[in-house]
Order: structure tokens, then sequence, then C-alpha cells
């Protein structure tokens, strides 16, 4: 089952083109969910490869049909009518506007050219669109851009949707001067938040051992276990299953 529509909201169209959302440090398939680390190496046969070209290898090696998948997922995603699916996938399958037709009754090849036409003239429009929103983007009032979350998060919905405005009023609630915690929040939101700002004390590509963890999160909150349970939770922080290396 495609996921992608959990992480719609944070992908670019290059990503959606590749099939893998770039999230932290994480390239996650966006079919099937596999996740490929930063820092990571992925064996196959005698060759090693990064976590990038793991990813495109992955793609290209369990997912051949990618294409297929976008244009089955609901229709409100790509905002496809089964007309234009059904080109698409004659396209794909490198049929002619015959045999397209010849598959599609009631449909002569004529029709099938001008849906062709339609199509893209579409995507010519998609470019445009892109841009101006971007541009718009560029041009909206700090308050209105979200923070990116230093994690593969294992929720996808309002709670991780925080402004930079909010992000720093939720900071200058919980952080002291000296940079520890007044309280660790209840409020999902307010958590993420306060997580996300600590998990930035680790290095990416560092790994720590347990009494390492614990001293850093002091720094916090007295009560780091607390702390350091719910980076693994969320996953901000990863760790063996002997609990003797975390890494960001």
């Amino acid at each position: 089952m495609i996921i992608l529509s959990a992480y719609i909201d944070t992908l670019t169209p290059e990503m959606i083109r590749e099939g893998y959302a770039r999230t932290g440090a994480s390239r996650v398939c966006l079919v099937c969910g596999k996740t490929f680390e930063d820092g990571e190496v992925f064996p196959e046969g005698q060759r090693f490869f990064t976590a990038e070209t793991a990813a495109r290898r992955h793609m290209r090696q369990d997912h051949p049909d990618y294409l297929l998948a976008l244009i089955h997922m609901d229709s409100n995603a790509a905002g496809l009518t089964e007309p234009q699916k059904e080109l698409i996938r004659g396209m794909y399958k490198g049929w002619t506007d015959a045999q397209i037709a010849e598959n599609s009754p009631g449909r002569g090849a004529s029709a099938v050219r001008n849906m062709r036409f339609h199509l893209r003239k579409r995507a010519r429009e998609a470019k445009v669109f892109l841009g101006i929103m971007g541009l718009l983007e560029d041009y909206t009032m700090e308050s209105e851009h979200y923070i990116s979350f230093e994690a593969q998060l294992p929720v996808h919905d309002d709670r991780t949707l925080v402004t930079q405005k909010e992000e720093r009023v939720i900071l200058g609630k919980y952080l002291k001067d000296d940079g520890m915690l007044v309280r660790f929040p209840k409020k999902e939101k307010e958590k993420l938040v306060v997580l996300n700002h600590i998990v930035r004390s680790f290095t990416k590509g560092t790994e720590y051992t347990e009494p390492e963890v614990n001293a850093i999160l002091a720094g916090f909150l007295e009560d780091y276990v607390t702390l350091r349970r719910y980076l693994i939770e969320y996953r901000f922080l990863q760790r063996k299953t002997d609990g003797s290396r975390y890494w960001r």
C-alpha cells in the first residue's frame, strides 16, 4: 500500500518522482515505508551502498511499477480522471494511440491524442503553478512557515504542523535562561517541539553510550530517563536493542 499521502505536506516534486522522502537523516520509501539512514551502509552481494543509492536501487528493484502505484492512489491525490489514468497506463506500456483506443471502448485514436495534449498542457500549467506557490511562500510572513522535525515521526497530523512563531512561543514557555526545562510538556505538539530542540544537542553521524546520552539530557531536565524514552518513542534518537549505542 502506497504511503505517500502520509508525507504529502513535506514532499517536493523531485521526491515524489524519485519515490522516497528525505526526512532528517532518513530516506523513506513512499510505497512501503522502508527506511535508509545516513551513516549506514547497505550491502548487496559484494557491494555496499550509501542510503541515497540504496533508496534509488530499492525503488528500481522492489517497485518497478511505482508510476502505476501513483496513479492508483486516492483520486484526489493527483486529480486524475479514470480516462486519464487509462491513457497514462497505455503510455507507460508504450502503446500507440490506436492501441490505447482499442483498450478504451468508445474512444477513438483522435480522442486519445486530444487527451495526450491536455495532459501535457496540464503539466506545463503545473510547473508555472508550483513556481507561483514557491514565490508566494517566499513572500509569506515568517509566522506562516512551518518548522522541520529532525525525525521520522510516527505521527503525521496537526500535532506536527508547527510554525516558526509557535516554536519560539513554546520554547520560551518551557526553557529557562540556562537552557534547562521548567518542566516537560504534556501537550503533544509542545512535547514534539521541545524534543526537536533537545535532539539538536546530538551530532549526526555520532554514536553515544547510554551514560553519554544521560549526561546530555540531564542538562535539560533532572528526569533524563523521561526525555530519553520520548526521544526514542518519537524516533528522534535510535538505539541498538541492547541499549549500548544511541545515535541521531
